[in-house]
């Protein structure tokens, strides 16, 4: 007799024996207790987390003889369930059977009656391949069908389903099986198999199913024919080129110490291995999220990639915002694999933008001399002349500075009182509906005479809100500034009030400042010492309208990054 893979071998066959999903087995289980069955379903999930197998049981079950402990996997009906033999159960491949004309003949069928069971029962898979007109065809029975029918459809993209199919239908979302859960069972058919393996290597195996039963047991087969001895970590790093943790940290280490030439060679010699760049790259985002986790929470549960130890060791050298710098380097890097076949130069280079990362100083401290300087609530200082000495603390900021190079400095700079008075009369009402007002902004990305206005909040967060005021935090003071200037203000405030129907004046702060500035109002707040609510002064927009000349829409769309010359 041939091998049979172990996804099959172990497909479950009651809902007791189903993995995961355990709000769907209860709700089906009782629909057929208390007799209330659908005459359609549609369950949507990822690959590999049940649809059809948990069908198959909801087929059997409804047509078992044996209504007290249906399936009871003796009679007639269940043992021809199992072997696919059924005469009124019909599975169907949607990819491979797309057209009208397949559905049309399912659907001359429908009227008969059962021939063995209670009901007819039509299990359509990937259900989204079907053709526009099989849907319409299947549409029309889906409304009224005969009392003995029951479809279920499955599919793993229900974005791609008819909305009228899809409100005719009792809809089950299927949900990634947890790690725990993969491991429990890949440790139970090891257990009836006879598999040895440790317990890592189970855990690894059920990481990288990420999600699938079906994918974690078609991975236990792959490396038992590997090693018929032992599965280990080693086996599954060696198969699918993957790096052991220690490796991961080395590589985190050498950023911290900037060892550039061991690093490179390390990064040259797993490529030559053929590991996996776009694994380890992911990998090493989770690790620096969890030195994040552990660095505020000091809780070893929330832990999957490393152990209490592992992240104490990393948190000592990575701080929490160089980690959060990291990831983003690491995550644009992933992003740019897609479109190279050489994905270690990419990696290459994001572990030597990682270095920079250490380079940094906070820019708020780049600046403190003239933020000491400003007293004066809302009054505009004079500009400063920026020099290497005076402005430029790192390479790191003053590649930052060159990279906005029309970004103008000389805007306001705002008294603390005047700001701990906005934030008096902010509140989660107020910032929750000015957030989704301004979710918008990202449907408006072709609108092009205001781009300039669009990208700018899109790139800031709003960190607080009240009724006439936003605060928008950005990455750096230049940025701030930018935002702050008289004019670029009034833009931006004309925008929000005709675009998005905000009538409030827009302050920005770089997120430094804001952290201090929310310290200072937790401070104040307990020594009762809060400023009163600060007034705030609207532009009087009805001046500024008239019609834009070429000139301006151009300055509008491109910034100060052209000039224009009059002949």
């Amino acid at each position: 007799m041939s091998y049979k893979a172990l996804y099959r071998t172990y497909r479950p066959r009651t809902f007791d024996d189903v993995v995961g999903q355990q709000h769907i087995v209860k709700t089906l289980k009782n629909a057929v207790k208390e007799n209330k069955l659908a005459h359609a379903y549609l369950f949507c999930g990822p690959r590999g987390t049940g649809k059809t197998s948990i069908a198959k049981i909801l087929a059997k079950t409804i047509n078992c003889e044996n209504t007290d402990i249906a399936p009871c996997e003796q009679c007639k009906s269940c043992k021809d369930a199992n072997e696919n033999q059924h005469q009124d159960i019909f599975e169907i491949d949607a990819a491979s059977n797309n057209g009208v004309d397949e559905i049309r003949n399912l659907i001359d069928k429908v009227k008969y009656a059962p021939m063995e069971g209670k009901y007819k029962v039509y299990i359509i898979d990937e259900v989204h391949m079907l053709s526009q007109g099989a849907f319409n065809a299947l549409l029309k029975t889906l409304e009224e069908p005969p009392a003995h029918v029951i479809f279920i459809l499955a599919t793993t993209e229900p974005q791609k389903v008819l909305p009228t199919i899809i409100s005719r239908c009792q809809r089950y979302n299927f949900e990634k099986v947890s790690e725990d859960d993969l491991a429990a069972r890949l440790s139970y058919v090891c257990e009836k198999e006879g598999i040895k393996a440790t317990k890592e290597s189970l855990q690894m195996i059920a990481r990288l199913a990420d999600g699938g039963v079906r994918d974690s047991l078609s991975m236990l087969d792959q490396f038992v024919a590997y090693n018929r001895e032992m599965i280990t970590i080693e086996d599954i790093n060696e198969v699918y080129g993957l790096t052991a943790i220690s490796q991961k940290i080395k590589i985190l280490k050498d950023i911290v110490e900037k060892n550039a030439k061991e690093l490179i060679i390390s990064i040259e010699e797993m490529d030559s291995k053929g590991i996996d760049i776009g694994r380890l790259t992911n990998s090493l985002i989770d690790i620096l999220k969890e030195c994040v986790v552990y660095t505020y929470s000091k809780d070893e549960s929330l832990l999957n990639n490393l152990n209490s130890d592992e992240a104490a060791f990393l948190s000592k050298d990575i701080a929490s915002r160089h980690a959060l710098a990291m990831i983003d380097i690491l995550m644009e890097s992933a992003n740019a694999y897609r479109n190279t076949n050489k994905a270690s130069k990419y990696f290459e280079v994001a572990c030597l933008k990682m270095m920079e990362v250490f380079n940094e100083q906070p820019v708020y401290e780049t600046k403190k001399i003239i933020t000491e300087e400003k007293t004066t609530p809302i009054k505009p200082t004079t500009k400063p002349i920026i020099t290497q000495h005076e402005e430029i603390s790192s390479d790191q900021t003053a590649m930052e500075i060159k990279e906005e190079p029309k970004i103008d400095l000389s805007v306001k700079e705002y008294d603390e009182d005047f700001l701990l008075g906005l934030l008096v009369k902010c509140d989660k009402v107020n910032k929750s509906n000015d957030m989704q007002s301004f979710s918008q902004l990202h449907g408006m990305m072709d609108d092009l005479e205001n781009i300039r206005y669009i990208k700018t909040l899109i790139d800031s967060k709003i960190m607080a809100s009240g009724p006439d005021c936003i605060i928008l935090g950005v990455r750096m003071d230049a940025i701030a500034n930018m935002i702050n200037d008289d004019k670029m203000n009034k833009a931006l405030y004309a925008f929000i009030n005709h675009k998005l129907n905000i009538n409030k004046m827009i302050y920005a702060l770089s997120n430094d400042k804001f952290v201090q500035l929310v310290e200072s109002f937790k401070q104040r707040s307990k020594d009762h010492t809060l400023p009163p609510k600060s007034e705030v002064k609207f532009y009087d927009l009805a001046q500024e309208e008239h019609e834009e000349s070429n000139e301006e829409k151009l300055v509008s769309l491109f910034g100060d990054m052209i000039d224009i010359v009059k002949e």
